[in-house]
């Protein structure tokens, strides 16, 4: 009985697309491109290498003395004897089928057979990778389309995207022992993912070593990650050191009014900015996110305050703060009656007013609105009263009526009187 078995390998992309499906090329640029081919046949051991020389030359050798059955290899159809010396063949990039024959007096028997056992290859057979953060992360897809012999490849993410994993697959994952692959310096099995690598913004970096099952040979393929600059210029909070924002704060508002007192002199703003990395400036003076602003004078009115944040990505959005400070003064900005109209229109120089009521009004209330926050105010000899709310009401007789509204300053340095006549008709 003869027993024989050949061991090869190959790589895609022949040249001679007649022998696809008899074995496949390997390439000169392959990290994979040295291997062992091992036959027996009655006990005997012959021992080709192919290694990538530049003749891309296979070697036979019969390594035994010869015994006395007539025993020769077929290569591309071409028989070669097996001698003690080396029988040399162009290789032309491809590999091919081989036949050995051995031949007994009574009878020939002709076994052959390819299998892909790398002694030496370092390649990789795909590459796939994901992005995403907080390691949730989905597939991206490489630039250029992963070939076993491209060795770098890159990809660009949103700044949203902190996080990359590799998935590596030895083209030899099934060989005894298997290459070995580490990303970014850590070990990774072939067909596995590594661990969630943090990205910078910016490049990025990421090694794949693979190293060939007998450790002779190493390749390094290379995804460059560039991380975009964050586009975000929010503000995630703002206050300041008096009053209150109207409206409330709202990272999407970029304006803001805010009422002070006039013993309210100057305040601080404290921003926090949404995005790592932005920078914020509060009325011209760069400040740190999340701490007080230097002093700002107020003056009596309005004072604009703008606060600029930039993105890392030189974005800039700008929130503004405009502060009145109230004036030092007694006087209403407005003044409504529940009845009749007042004569003249109300204005704030005006002191003196009248009103016609039918006599079916037996009272009235009054609204009045101090002009400066702090003001004092309060309706016919009655206790102070918020400004812009409704008096209690007055009880008015038939005839005429008179009713005082007075207003005190903040300091109460001015008192002012307003006077409205209210003229009930007779019954």
């Amino acid at each position: 009985m003869v027993f024989f078995i050949l061991l090869a390998f190959g790589l895609s992309g022949c040249r001679d697309d007649r022998e696809k499906a008899l074995g496949q090329c390997v390439n000169s640029t392959d990290p994979g491109a040295q291997y062992r081919v091992n036959s027996s046949a009655y006990g005997d051991l012959r021992q080709w290498v192919v290694a990538p020389d530049e003749s891309w030359t296979m070697y036979f050798k019969h390594s035994m003395a010869m015994s006395p059955y007539e025993q020769w290899v077929s290569f591309n159809g071409v028989a070669y004897d097996l001698s003690s010396t080396p029988s040399t063949v162009d290789f032309e990039g491809c590999q091919y089928w081989f036949k050995e024959k051995h031949r007994s007096r009574d009878s020939e028997v002709v076994l052959a057979r390819v299998v892909d056992i790398p002694i030496t290859d370092a390649a990789l057979s795909n590459l796939a990778i994901r992005t995403g953060s907080s390691g949730t992360l989905s597939a991206e897809s490489l630039s250029p389309a992963f070939s076993v012999v491209t060795p770098a490849y890159s990809i660009t993410v949103p700044y949203a995207k902190s996080q990359i994993s590799i998935t590596p697959t030895a083209r030899q994952a099934s060989a005894t022992p298997s290459a070995t692959i580490t990303v970014n310096g850590a070990g990774v099995t072939s067909g596995s993912a590594s661990p969630p690598i943090d990205l910078n913004v910016g490049a990025n970096t990421i090694p794949v070593l693979v190293t060939s099952p007998n450790e002779r040979k190493t390749y390094t393929y290379t995804v460059n990650v560039i991380r975009s600059r964050d586009h975000r210029a929010d503000l995630s909070a703002l206050t300041i050191g008096s009053g209150t924002l109207t409206p409330g704060f709202d990272s999407g508002v970029t304006s803001y009014a805010v009422s002070v007192l006039n013993a309210v002199t100057s305040m601080t703003v404290t921003p926090t900015v949404a995005a790592s990395g932005a920078t914020v400036m509060v009325n011209s003076q760069s400040v740190t996110s999340g701490s007080g602003s230097g002093v700002i004078q107020l003056s009596i009115g309005n004072n604009t305050i703008p606060i600029v944040v930039t993105a890392t990505d030189q974005t800039t959005k700008t929130y503004t703060v405009t502060v009145t400070r109230a004036a030092v003064n007694a006087d209403l900005s407005a003044l409504t009656i529940s009845s009749g109209t007042l004569t003249p229109a109300f204005s704030s120089a005006v002191t003196s007013y009248t009103v016609s009521v039918p006599n079916a009004v037996a009272s009235v209330t009054f609204t009045p609105t101090v002009a400066a926050l702090g003001s004092m105010v309060g309706v016919s000899g009655g206790p102070s009263m918020n400004s812009g709310i409704e008096s209690s009401p007055i009880a008015i007789a038939t005839g005429s009526n008179t009713i005082g509204i007075y207003v005190s300053s903040e300091d109460n340095a001015e008192i002012k009187f307003y006077f409205v006549t209210v003229i009930r008709a007779a019954n």
